[in-house]
């Protein structure tokens, strides 16, 4: 991934799991279907966003989303079908993060 993109922000092993975390500022549209196929889920941080398009294109590619309890994505996924909606603090992001993790439900 980083050879596909120069301006690869941070590249970390990651403790919890065997796999690297990628950060990217931007991405073709072929990169952005790319890392939706090969991704477990989209994590969706933005606060009291009118709309989302982030995760309508991940549910879109079949992927669940984890997004914060409030503004477009509180009409968009459907919390235990589509993804988990929490509030905006790490450990509610890492609670949802350890439950998608588990579901067999949410998986593709």
């Amino acid at each position: 991934m980083a050879a596909a993109h120069s301006a690869v922000l941070t590249v970390q092993q990651s403790r919890v799991c065997n796999c690297q975390v990628y950060l990217l500022p931007s991405f073709t549209d072929g990169q952005r279907a790319a890392l939706l196929t090969a991704c477990v889920g989209l994590l969706y941080t933005p606060q009291h966003e009118h709309f989302g398009i982030g995760p309508l294109e991940a549910m879109a590619s079949g992927r669940p989303v984890i997004a914060c309890n409030s503004g477009g994505p509180t009409e968009s996924v459907l919390p235990g079908v589509t993804g988990f909606l929490c509030s905006p603090s790490p450990s509610q992001f890492a609670d949802a993060m350890g439950k998608l993790l588990v579901s067999e439900r949410l998986k593709s």
